[in-house]
Parts: C-alpha cells; sequence; structure tokens
C-alpha cells in the first residue's frame, strides 16, 4: 500500500495541474491580445494641419541622418500647452527608402510628385555630395520650390545643391 501512495500522489498532481492549464492558457492569450492591440504611436503620429507652416525635409542616400532627425526634432517640439508649431516631413524621389549613411532606413513622407505646398525646405548634406548635384530630379525639384517656397536652407555640402 505505501508502494501506491506516492503513485496516486503523482496521478492526482498531474490531473490538478492539467485542469489549471487552460485557465493560464487564456489569461495568457488574454494578455498577449492586450497587449498586442495597446498602440502607443498613435499618440505621437501628428495629422497634417493645412493652417500651419510645413517644413520640408529633402532626403536622399548617404544623407547625414543626424541633419534630418535633428531638424525633425527642433521644428515638431510644440508649445508648452501642446500644440504644434509646424507641419514637419521628409521628402524624396521616390517612396523608396532612404539609407542614410550611417546605414539608417528612412521612409520618406512624400515624393517629388505629391509633395504639398512648403514655407520652408531643409536641404541637408552628405560626406559625399558627388551624386546629388548630378541628379537632375534633386536639382530640379529644387528649382522648382524656390520659385513657390519662402525659405531654402541649406546646411553644409547640402549647399552644393
Amino acid at each position: 500500500m505505501k508502494a501506491i501512495s506516492p503513485f496516486i500522489f503523482l496521478i492526482f498532481t498531474l490531473l490538478l495541474f492539467n485542469c489549471n492549464t487552460e485557465n493560464k492558457k487564456q489569461t495568457t492569450a488574454t494578455t498577449i491580445e492586450a497587449t498586442q492591440t495597446k498602440d502607443t504611436l498613435t499618440k505621437h503620429l501628428k495629422p497634417f494641419n493645412p493652417e500651419l507652416p510645413t517644413i520640408g525635409l529633402l532626403m536622399y542616400n548617404g544623407v547625414l541622418q543626424s541633419e534630418v532627425v535633428a531638424t525633425s526634432d527642433v521644428f515638431a517640439k510644440p508649445t508648452e500647452d501642446g500644440k504644434p508649431l509646424f507641419n514637419v516631413m521628409t521628402i524624396a524621389q521616390t517612396n523608396a527608402p532612404i539609407t542614410t549613411e550611417e546605414g539608417l532606413h528612412l521612409v520618406p513622407d512624400y515624393t517629388f510628385n505629391n509633395c504639398p505646398q512648403l514655407k520652408a525646405l531643409f536641404i541637408p548634406s552628405a560626406y559625399d555630395m558627388y551624386a546629388q548635384p548630378h541628379n537632375n530630379k534633386i536639382v530640379d525639384f529644387i528649382k522648382s520650390k524656390n520659385n513657390t517656397t519662402d525659405y531654402i536652407v541649406r546646411n553644409c555640402a547640402g549647399a552644393q545643391l
């Protein structure tokens, strides 16, 4: 009888824990579902407001990421009461991701073809600026914006464009 008691205890324990695993699976599934549906990005996305001045940040392969990201950070800051001062957007020749000098991939908000009216166009630089002044689409885009934009701002080697 003593040899059977540990065996019965083991079976009873297994059955007990087996019965509770369904509750644990449901709790785990509910927790995962709640985590996946919680959207923390949406509250940070700012809709385009046509009443605000719009600043366009030109991007191209090889651009220095700090010049795009830092400029975006400065102009995207809201007032103390949380109101945005500017629309800040990135613009590139196509919708394809841009690869910065440092290897970060950035997806542009707009292309040369669908770029909205800008108050200012910011032209960042790159360590190797050979390709950009020889890219007629970039040069033509800047020329066209020069006629309709109040400010064209070139930084460092971006002045070559």
